[in-house]
């Protein structure tokens, strides 16, 4: 992987520390979903964190939490019944 390979986003985005930065910043860069993954990939490589450890922060981000709780209310009442 080169440097030159990634846009200022990209690159940002590569540059993380931990998994929580990651996730808040993979939701405010635009960077296209493909384009994402494969950077996700170059990042847990490089700082040898795995995929349970992305999962791990980003269910405990705010954002994250919000789009889970969407309609809970309804799946809960239609559950009930």
């Amino acid at each position: 992987m080169n440097k030159n390979d990634l846009s200022k986003n990209e690159f940002t985005l590569f540059n993380t520390r931990t998994p929580e930065e990651y996730i808040d910043k993979s939701l405010k860069l635009k960077i296209p979903s493909g384009r994402k993954a494969y950077i996700t990939k170059l990042w847990m490589d490089k700082k040898g964190y795995t995929v349970e450890d992305i999962q791990h922060a980003r269910n405990r981000h705010p954002y994250w939490k919000a789009k889970k709780m969407e309609g809970s209310a309804e799946r809960n009442e239609e559950r009930r019944k």
